[in-house]
Order: C-alpha cells, then structure tokens, then sequence
C-alpha cells in the first residue's frame, strides 16, 4: 500500500477518470471509506488464518527463540536498542518473541491438551 500511494494511483486514477484500471488500483490498494471489501481487508484475516493453520507447538518454539535471540543480540551488540518507546526493531524482535512463547503455550494448554474454557 506504501508502494501505491508513493506510485500515485490515485492521483492516475483522477487523472484519467475514464480508465476502470486506475481505478480498479486506487480503490484496492488505498485506505478508502468502508464501501465494501477491497483487497486490503482480506490482509489481516488472510494472515491470521495462515498463522493458524500453518504453526504448530515446533514453530512456536522456533519463532520465540529466532526472533528472542535475534532482538537481544541487536541490543547487546550495540546495533540496535531495546527501546519500547519508539518500537525499534530489537524490542519488536523481543516482544514478538515473548509473544510466541505465550501463544505456543496457550496453544499447549488448549489445543494439545484439549482444556476448555
């Protein structure tokens, strides 16, 4: 979408208004006003549906400890701090990894262990 708006599709599209083409990109790959669905509101239920089918308890683990070590590393060789406050990539790095290790064991608990709510 960054792409998009720095190609300009819109400013094409009301440019030629007669091409359905600019259009068609404008209205798809913009933030438009909910009109129905475009294609950019498929992207985050597309991405979740992919975590969910495609990571297991294995994936979890490796997820956490890549993305751990990788954000500590950054902060401890100097390349990057662990900062919150302005998201850097080493506390992105952290805070994803901590992120899969509580879901690769809630997926433990619920999933593989069969526990309900």
């Amino acid at each position: 979408m960054m792409l998009a708006h720095m190609l300009g599709f819109c400013e094409i599209a009301e440019a030629k208004p007669a091409s359905e083409f600019w259009i068609f990109l404008c209205f798809h790959w913009s933030h438009v006003e909910w009109r129905g669905m475009a294609l950019h509101d498929l992207i985050q239920p597309g991405f979740s549906f992919l975590v969910g089918t495609a990571l297991t308890l294995r994936r979890f683990a490796i997820a956490a400890v890549v993305c751990l070590a990788c954000g500590y590393a950054l902060d401890a060789t100097g390349v990057c701090p662990n900062v919150k406050r302005i998201w850097t990539p080493a506390w992105v790095l952290v805070s994803g990894g901590w992120c899969f290790v509580v879901l690769g064991i809630l997926h433990a608990i619920c999933d593989r262990a069969g526990y309900r709510l």
